[in-house]
């Protein structure tokens, strides 16, 4: 579903949409935008051109689990042109959009979604979303992989801009990794094709 130019509102009442209208990975209703903008938490805001791509997470409405958004912004006006709720397998607890990036045609998210609610068992997985920049349409996720280092590790990257880059023809990813049968935190920088 395309979603057209919209700007957000005041006037519409606050309400967080239901599941039926933000299925995994599609995109939201207009009507639906200035209730998302109202509750996000805003992890980044990145110019590009004359827009802004902006991340972050939405908290259901117990404020138990998260899921990860994304939108382009006309960035003078602040008029949203898409918003879209970023997919991520059912089995995973909750998700987050913490940073992102435009090259060429697109939008690249990273996306770190956490396997349990339980601090001593959860894993974060971290993906890079590739989104068509004019519609917002998702063109594929990529788990980031780490050699030498198997499913068995939680990655995490902070906040800063130099962890996530375009380097040449790939996405350049830099965190921090915990094996599940160790307490010792490692460094990774590893590259994702575009």
């Amino acid at each position: 579903m395309a979603i057209t130019t919209v700007s957000a509102s005041p006037d519409v009442p606050n309400s967080h949409p239901s599941e039926r209208d933000i299925e995994r990975g599609r995109a939201i209703e207009t009507r639906d935008v200035p209730s998302i903008l109202k509750h996000l938490t805003k992890y980044r805001s990145t110019t590009f051109g004359k827009r802004a791509c902006v991340v972050g997470a939405l908290a259901d409405e117990d404020g138990l689990y998260q899921s990860p958004y994304v939108y382009v912004t006309t960035a003078s006006t602040d008029r949203v042109d898409w918003m879209r709720r970023l997919p991520y397998p059912a089995e995973f607890y909750q998700g987050r959009a913490t940073h992102c990036l435009a090259h060429g045609d697109y939008v690249y998210v990273l996306l770190q979604v956490d396997t349990d609610s339980h601090q001593a068992t959860n894993q974060t997985i971290v993906s890079v979303v590739k989104l068509d920049a004019r519609s917002g349409r998702l063109v594929r996720a990529r788990e980031v992989e780490i050699d030498g280092v198997g499913r068995g590790a939680s990655r995490w990257l902070n906040r800063s801009e130099d962890v996530f880059q375009v380097e040449g023809n790939s996405i350049r990813v830099s965190g921090r990794y915990r094996s599940m049968d160790s307490d010792e935190i490692e460094a990774f920088s590893t590259t994702v094709d575009l």
